[in-house]
């Protein structure tokens, strides 16, 4: 474990998790979410995040949505909420002062619900990131 100044929430896969699932479900579908649609959408989403590309990100991202982070292991639980242009402005500040960012994916469940019209994606998200000359790791699950 790394010793951490302050936090800097950057992508994590909840973000990514939520971000399909208000965008996809914003707005009723004649056609069924497919997995396949939701496994492209996760790559464009992970393509964006490692590229540092916050508005390619927030353009997939509903207007309504909301998101909770919440980071365990750094002293006292913190609860951080947001709504998109919250979370467009909370990480273009965090990557002004990131010199290095990595992000992968790992483990990733998707499961289409029956209406065809929502899902569920539980996933775990490794990411490296370096300020200052303090590097970074941090390890997120999410689901939506």
């Amino acid at each position: 474990m790394f010793p951490r100044k302050s936090f800097l929430p950057t992508f994590s896969c909840a973000l990514i998790a939520l971000c399909f699932l208000t965008s996809a479900c914003s707005t009723k579908q004649e056609a069924a979410i497919t997995e396949q649609q939701v496994h492209v959408f996760l790559a464009k989403m992970d393509k964006a995040a490692n590229n540092r590309d916050v508005e390619a990100m927030v353009a997939m991202i509903s207007v309504e949505a909301q998101f909770k982070f919440t980071m365990e292991g750094f002293g006292p639980t913190q609860i951080l909420t947001l709504n998109r242009d919250q979370y467009r402005e909370h990480s273009n500040q965090a990557l002004t002062l990131v010199k290095d960012y990595e992000y992968r994916r790992g483990e990733t469940v998707i499961r289409v619900e029956p209406d065809g019209q929502s899902a569920y994606v539980a996933d775990e998200t490794f990411e490296t990131t370096t300020v200052g000359s303090q590097v970074i790791r941090s390890v997120s699950r999410g689901t939506s």
